[in-house]
């Protein structure tokens, strides 16, 4: 586990860095594509992740989840450049001539997507690796993901279809509702302002004077959160007063 770490580690540092995050992101996102970098050691860890609890704990002491959780953030920072530029490998037949090397070694932006995302939600359904992250204080970034506009996007020219970087913010939602919301969960939260922070969303759509279809995508989403969490803290607190009352009673 701890030479899969450092190949991990290994390839995010090989990354350049860049004075943008969107830059970064990119140089970030091509190393994850690419089979000879980063690919195969995240599909290790997606299979590791649905393994038993062993390998889990082992995983979990070298803090893999938590640079998951800061891989994912990549993803959101995608310059709309990126999403036109994205090809899957070309498939051939007898007619296509034979892929060229750079093509054949790049997986899809959706392909390591859904095992980034897969290996989430593994580790959203593990109460051991949500104990960590808390302790760790990285389960609120996930939280705080879905109140996180990308730079290169605010000269995004709204259209009627959804912008391409809300499909991670959708698969994060995904991720948190697979959470299991226990007392420490929700106090946590709380402790850390998470609902205030999605709400800030609607504060700032409501300070424009124009609010355009990316402020109301955005909106929405951050809604569908918030009323989960309400949903589940109310049921949590009926749950607590009903088990304080059958003490009284007794």
């Amino acid at each position: 586990m701890a030479r899969l770490t450092r190949s991990l580690l290994g390839g995010i540092r090989s990354v350049a860095e860049h004075k943008s995050k969107s830059e970064s992101s990119q140089a970030l996102m091509d190393t994850l594509r690419s089979k000879s970098h980063m690919y195969h050691i995240i599909r290790t860890i997606r299979v590791v992740s649905h393994g038993p609890e062993m390998l889990v704990d082992l995983m979990l002491q070298q803090r893999i989840p938590s640079v998951i959780i800061k891989l994912f953030r990549s993803f959101i920072d995608l310059p709309p450049d990126y999403y036109n530029s994205d090809q899957a490998p070309p498939t051939t037949d007898s007619n296509d001539t034979k892929d060229t090397p750079e093509n054949a070694d790049m997986v899809s932006l959706q392909e390591i997507g859904t095992i980034i995302t897969d290996t989430l939600k593994r580790f959203a359904q593990n109460k051991s690796v949500i104990r960590r992250l808390i302790v760790e204080d990285t389960f609120s970034m996930m939280v705080r993901l879905m109140s996180v506009k990308p730079s290169e996007w605010h000269t995004y020219i709204p259209s009627n279809e959804e912008p391409k970087y809300m499909v991670w913010k959708q698969r994060a939602l995904e991720v948190l509702k697979l959470v299991q919301l226990t007392s420490d969960v929700c106090q946590y939260l709380k402790s850390r302002g998470c609902i205030e922070t999605l709400v800030q969303v609607w504060n700032d759509c409501a300070s424009k004077a124009q609010i355009n279809s990316l402020d109301l995508y955005e909106v929405l989403l951050s809604l569908d959160l918030v009323i989960y969490l309400l949903k589940h803290r109310i049921i949590m607190a009926f749950m607590i007063s009903s088990i304080k009352a059958q003490h009284i009673i007794r």
